[in-house]
C-alpha cells in the first residue's frame, strides 16, 4: 500500500483553487507557458505552484487532477505520468480533485469519457513536468556552477552524479518562482520510465477503505438545506394536482416546491443536437434527508397529460420494427454498387436486438448548488465540468465566469454522471429558496429515472457468392441520436476486403430519455458484427478463427469515395494487421480449438480487446467456465490497473447480460431497486485471464474497452456448445 505524504504548509481549498486559477503553467493542449503574476500572490520560500501541481518546501507534492475520478483509478494513472517524467518520488504526492477552470482547456478538463483522460493528458502532462523538471535541473546547476548536462532528476532531488551532491525541489522553490519555464523541453525516452509500466497500487484505496475520501453524498456546506423530489413516473409527465398537507406536517420540513418541467437543448459539434429534460415534479425541502424522504411518500399527486402513459414494451417493438416511424434517418456509409448483390447467390440475414439498459451506480446522484444574486457555486461529481458550467450558466442567465463548479470524485459514473439534470435540479430549488440546497436521488429514482442506454436493433446481412462474401449491410434502428462521424464509429475490420459496404441509421422519438453508457455503442456494435461473423462462418463451414482470419487477409479493396485518400490505405492495412495479431494472441493464450465449447469476439475502443470465452451446459444450466482477453492499448502506464479496467468491463457486460434490461409498463419503468435490476454477485464471476500486449505507441485508454467483445464471445460459445443462436441481450437462456 502506498501512503499518500502530507505537506507541512496547511492550505485551504477555496485558497488552493485561488491560487492555482492565476497558476504559472498555463496548458493548450501541449504548451506551457509561464504567468508572471503567481509571484505577487504567494510567499515564494514555501511553494511552487501552477494548473497540475503544488510543490511545497517540505518536498511533498499535490497533484490537481484534471480529469473526474470515478472509480477508474485515473487519479493514479494521471499521478503517476506527471510524476515519473518529473523524477518525482511518489511516496510524497497527494492528489486532489481539481474544480473545473477553463485555464485547462477542454482537452485536458473538459470531459472524462470515451477512455480518453489518459490519451489526452499523456503528452500536456509530460510537457508540463518535462518543462519544470528542466527549470528544476537548470536552477541546481547554477548553484553548483556545473553543465546542466552532469545532473538528473531523481526521487524528488535534482542530483550531480559526478560528486553526489543533492538538493530538493523543495529547496530549489526559491529559485525557480520568477523563471520562465522551458517551452520545448525534451520528453524521457521510454528506457528510462520508472514508473510508467509498474503495477503501481491506486493512490485513492487508503482514503476509499478508511472513508476519508469525500463523495457528493458526504458532503455538507454550512446553512445546507437537504432535497428529495417526486418526480414524473412517465417521460414528460405533468402534474395535474397534489396535496403536501401531511408531508408539510413532517418534522424537519421547511418547503414543498413545485419543479416545472424544463426542456433543454445541448448543441454538440459532432453533427448532432441533443435535447434532454429536467422533469416535472414535486420538491420537498428539510433540514436533513430523512425528514425530506419520509414527507415525500406522503405527498398525493395527481400526473396527467403524459405523452407516453401507453408505451410499453411491445409497443416499443413494434415501432422499431417500422421505418416509417423514424424521426431521422441517414446513411453512415455507402460503398459499392447495388449492382454487385446480382452475383450474390445467397443472402443470410439476422436480427440482433439489445433492450434499455440503466447505469445502476453505486452512489446515487446528488448536488449542491448555492445561487445568489449573479452567482452560481454548485458541487457535483459530474464527468463533463465544461457542459455543467455552460448549462447552469444559460439557465440562470448568468455569465459563465460567475458559476462555480466544485468537482467532486464518485462513486460510478459510466456515462450517467455526463447528465445535467440532476445539477439543474438544485439550481433551480436554490435559485428559488436562495439558500444553498442538496438534490438527493435514491437508488429508486436513479433506476426509474436514468438517461437509459437506448434500445435497438441492428438488422444484418451477408450477401455471397459460391461461399465467399462479397459485401455486408446493417441497418440500426435506435432511439439513440446518431454521432455522424463519416462513418468512423461504424469501424468494421472485415469490411475492407469487401466491394460492398452500407450502414443506415433510423432514430426514433424516445419513450424514456436515454444517454452514454459503458462503451457507449461499441458493444451493440461488436455484439451484432461478431455474432453474424459467426453465423456467416457456420453457413459457409468455416472455422470461426480461421474464416475472420480469412477476411483480414483478403486483398483491401478500396471505395470509390477513399480513391484519393492515401492515409485510408495505410490505416485500412494497419487496423487489420492490429486485428490479426490480437485474435491470434488470444487464441493462442486460450488454448482456442482445446475445447468446443469455445466462442470468439474481437472489438475496438481506441484500443483493441480480444475474448475468448469457454461454457458448459449441464442439466440445462450454463455456466460461463473461463474468459480470456488479450488487449492492446499502446503502452501501458498501470497493468494493475489495465487489467481491472478489462475485467471491470467484463463484469459489466455480464450484467447486462445475465440481469441486465429495463421494461416499461403504461410508461413506468419498473424496476426500482436491486431486488428487480439484479446485480451479478461474485460466485457468479467466471475465470478471467487478461493478457496484455506490450507496446511502444502512444497509450489509448482501457476505461470502456473491455466491454465489447465479451457477450459476442459467451453468445458464439453457446451456439458451439448448443447449436442455438441467441440474438437478444438480456439472455434468456433455454
Amino acid at each position: 500500500m502506498i501512503a499518500m505524504g502530507k505537506s507541512k504548509k496547511k492550505i485551504s481549498r477555496r485558497k488552493f483553487l485561488k491560487i492555482s486559477s492565476v497558476s504559472a503553467i498555463f496548458l493548450k493542449i501541449t504548451i506551457p507557458l509561464k504567468l508572471d503574476s503567481f509571484a505577487q500572490t504567494q510567499n515564494q520560500n514555501n511553494s511552487y505552484s501552477d494548473l497540475f501541481i503544488q510543490l511545497f518546501a517540505d518536498n511533498t507534492i499535490l497533484f490537481n487532477l484534471p480529469k473526474h475520478e470515478m472509480g477508474q483509478g485515473v487519479a493514479t494513472g494521471l499521478s503517476t505520468i506527471f510524476a515519473d517524467e518529473l523524477g518525482a518520488d511518489y511516496l510524497k504526492i497527494t492528489v486532489r480533485q481539481a474544480d473545473y477552470n477553463p485555464e485547462f482547456g477542454n482537452v485536458i478538463q473538459g470531459i472524462t469519457g470515451g477512455s480518453r483522460s489518459i490519451s489526452q493528458c499523456w503528452q500536456p502532462l509530460r510537457q508540463a513536468a518535462a518543462a519544470l523538471r528542466e527549470l528544476l535541473i537548470q536552477e541546481a546547476a547554477k548553484i553548483w556552477k556545473v553543465n546542466i548536462d552532469e545532473c538528473i532528476s531523481n526521487n524528488s532531488f535534482v542530483q550531480h552524479e559526478k560528486t553526489k551532491r543533492q538538493v530538493s525541489f523543495g529547496e530549489l522553490i526559491p529559485y525557480i518562482n520568477n523563471q520562465k519555464l522551458p517551452l520545448k523541453p525534451t520528453l524521457k525516452p521510454k528506457s528510462a520510465f520508472q514508473l510508467i509500466g509498474k503495477p503501481i497500487p491506486n493512490i485513492r484505496t487508503k482514503e476509499i477503505i478508511t472513508g476519508q475520501l469525500e463523495y457528493g453524498m458526504d458532503l455538507k456546506i454550512p446553512d445546507m438545506l437537504y432535497a428529495v423530489i417526486a418526480r414524473s413516473p412517465v417521460h414528460l409527465g405533468k402534474i395535474e394536482s397534489y396535496d403536501d398537507q401531511l408531508a408539510q406536517n413532517v418534522t424537519g420540513v421547511v418547503h414543498i416546491v413545485k419543479i416545472e418541467q424544463s426542456i433543454r437543448l445541448l448543441k454538440e459539434n459532432l453533427g448532432m443536437d441533443y435535447e434532454y429534460a429536467v422533469q416535472e415534479g414535486v420538491a420537498v425541502i428539510a433540514s436533513n434527508v430523512w425528514a425530506a424522504m419520509k414527507a415525500k411518500k406522503l405527498l398525493k399527486i395527481n400526473w396527467s397529460g403524459e405523452k407516453y402513459a401507453n408505451i410499453d414494451n411491445q409497443l416499443i417493438q413494434k415501432q422499431l420494427s417500422q421505418d416509417s416511424l423514424a424521426i431521422k434517418t441517414f446513411q453512415n456509409i455507402n460503398y459499392g454498387n447495388d449492382d454487385l448483390l446480382k452475383l450474390s447467390g445467397k443472402v443470410i440475414t439476422s436480427d440482433y436486438e439489445i433492450g434499455f439498459q440503466a447505469h445502476a451506480l453505486m452512489e446515487p446522484l446528488n448536488a449542491i448548488a448555492s445561487v445568489k444574486n449573479n452567482y452560481c457555486e454548485v458541487w457535483v461529481a459530474t464527468q463533463f465540468a465544461q457542459r455543467f458550467a455552460k448549462e447552469t450558466a444559460s439557465f440562470l442567465n448568468i455569465p459563465i465566469e460567475n458559476v462555480k463548479i466544485h468537482v467532486l470524485p464518485a462513486g460510478g459514473g459510466f456515462g450517467r454522471r455526463w447528465e445535467a439534470d440532476y445539477l439543474l435540479e438544485a439550481v433551480i430549488l436554490s435559485k428559488k429558496l436562495q439558500k444553498p440546497v442538496k438534490v438527493i436521488w435514491s437508488r429508486e429514482d436513479d433506476i426509474q429515472h436514468d438517461f437509459y442506454h437506448s434500445q435497438e436493433i441492428l438488422r444484418c446481412k451477408a450477401f455471397l457468392n459460391s461461399n465467399s462474401l462479397m459485401g455486408m449491410d446493417f441497418t440500426r434502428k435506435s432511439f439513440e441520436n446518431e454521432y455522424q462521424l463519416n462513418g468512423k464509429t461504424w469501424w468494421n475490420p472485415y469490411s475492407y476486403g469487401l466491394a460492398y459496404y452500407h450502414v443506415n441509421s433510423y432514430r426514433y422519438e424516445t419513450p424514456v430519455q436515454v444517454g452514454p453508457w459503458r462503451s457507449v455503442s461499441a458493444h451493440k456494435r461488436a455484439f451484432a458484427r461478431e455474432c453474424f461473423i459467426d453465423e456467416i462462418a457456420f453457413a459457409v463451414q468455416k472455422d470461426p478463427l480461421e474464416f475472420r482470419l480469412q477476411l483480414l487477409k483478403a486483398p483491401i479493396i478500396i471505395p470509390d469515395i477513399e480513391k484519393d485518400n492515401a492515409p485510408w490505405l495505410v490505416n485500412a492495412e494497419h487496423n487489420r494487421n492490429r486485428i490479426i495479431r490480437i485474435l491470434n494472441h488470444v487464441a493462442e493464450k486460450s488454448k482456442l480449438g482445446k475445447n468446443k465449447n469455445q466462442g470468439i469476439a474481437v472489438a475496438r475502443y481506441h484500443g483493441d480487446c480480444a475474448n475468448v470465452v469457454e461454457v458448459e451446459v449441464i442439466d440445462g444450466k450454463l455456466r460461463i467456465v473461463k474468459v480470456t482477453a488479450s488487449v492492446y492499448c499502446g503502452i501501458i502506464i498501470n497493468p494493475s490497473q489495465v487489467k481491472a479496467q478489462i475485467e471491470g468491463g467484463i463484469i459489466w457486460a455480464l450484467q447486462a447480460v445475465l440481469y441486465g434490461g429495463i421494461t416499461i409498463n403504461q410508461g413506468k419503468v419498473e424496476q426500482s431497486n436491486f431486488q428487480q435490476y439484479k446485480m451479478v454477485r461474485m460466485n457468479e464471476i467466471p475465470e478471467i485471464e487478461i493478457h496484455l500486449i506490450e507496446s511502444d505507441d502512444e497509450p489509448l485508454g482501457a476505461g470502456e474497452l473491455g466491454v465489447p467483445a465479451f457477450t459476442p464471445a459467451l453468445y458464439n460459445a453457446i451456439f458451439a456448445a448448443t447449436g442455438k443462436r441467441y440474438k437478444s441481450i438480456p439472455l434468456n437462456f433455454l
